[in-house]
């Protein structure tokens, strides 16, 4: 999954399937790549989003992700996490 194809879910939105604490936010200008740190995983998942958002260390972010953006290996996990 590449970090532009996910987004950060409206509140209540149904779709959100992934939660984290985000630990670092990379400022780029235009955009700000978030590293977030999930529950059940030693890797950091990279989310890119808009330059204008506020976003800061230790915030919890909740996202939502589009199927067919999800690459095969990333089901197992998913339902690894979801247990």
């Amino acid at each position: 999954m590449r970090a532009e194809n996910v987004r950060i879910a409206d509140a209540g939105e149904p779709d959100a399937v992934l939660a984290g604490t985000i630990d670092l936010v990379e400022h780029l200008g235009e955009v700000q790549i978030l590293y977030v740190d999930l529950p059940g995983s030693a890797e950091k998942f990279l989310v890119k989003v808009d330059g204008q958002g506020v976003h800061e260390r230790g915030q919890t972010v909740r996202f939502a992700v589009r199927k067919q953006d999800l690459h095969v290996g990333f089901h197992a996990e998913l339902s690894r996490l979801d247990a």
